[in-house]
């Protein structure tokens, strides 16, 4: 081996084992690495925070007076309250309850019905009472009057002139007739659309010709006319 051949293998091996020298076994350190663990450290853990349950409001409910309420809706609506309109009487409940001091929202669907009952129940009584007590006050010729008035109203369209006129035909007074009639309390204009009606069924009439029908029959001419324009329509 020649000198120069001993001195590149020198070299070689001196270049190999500072390559050695200088490669670090352990992994470098990634820039910031530190940081960011002292951050997340830093860090408190997060919480679940478990709320209360959600509990609907309750509405107190109050013992009602029903009798109480029952008198108080009669006083207010006076001696004729069971001749009321339902409308009437269900406002009347309930400026009741308030006027009595109770809220309207406590008072229970049980109370409001038996205060329905009741007040339902008293009409029915005091409407027979006041029924029987007109009654009473009626001659013979007047009950019997109205009897028949009710009997021809029953089958037959009539105007208030001609069902005077046909009791009299029957032998009433014209005062027990005409009472008869107008206890009766008929819609004549009602009466005047049907009679209108039944004359378009069976017969050909001109507008004309079937109000001066029914003048004929007793309405009047403004019966005669609404029964006609309705019959027409």
């Amino acid at each position: 081996m020649t000198t120069a051949t001993r001195a590149l293998l020198a070299l070689l091996a001196a270049a190999v084992l500072a390559v050695g020298c200088s490669t670090d076994t352990d992994t470098p350190a990634t820039p910031g690495t530190d940081a960011l663990d002292a951050v997340t450290d830093a860090t408190p853990e997060a919480t679940t925070t478990t709320l209360p349950p959600v509990t609907a409001p309750t509405t107190t409910t109050v013992a009602v007076d029903v009798d109480a309420v029952v008198a108080s809706v009669k006083e207010s609506l006076g001696a004729e309250w069971f001749t009321a309109e339902t409308d009437t009487v269900d406002q009347a409940i309930a400026n009741a309850l308030v006027r009595l001091g109770y809220a309207l929202g406590a008072v229970t669907s049980d109370d409001l019905g038996n205060i329905i009952a009741i007040l339902n129940r008293d009409a029915a009584d005091e409407a027979l009472a006041a029924e029987a007590e007109a009654d009473a006050s009626l001659t013979a010729e007047q009950r019997n009057a109205v009897g028949s008035a009710e009997s021809y109203m029953s089958w037959g369209d009539f105007s208030r002139t001609g069902l005077i006129d046909q009791l009299e035909y029957e032998g009433f007074t014209t005062a027990d007739a005409t009472f008869a009639v107008d206890s009766l309390g008929a819609d004549w204009m009602a009466q005047a659309v049907k009679s209108a009606e039944g004359y378009l069924e069976w017969g050909h009439f001109s507008r004309q010709e079937l109000i001066d029908q029914l003048v004929y029959e007793g309405f009047t001419q403004a019966e005669a006319e609404h029964g006609v324009a309705i019959a027409y329509r």
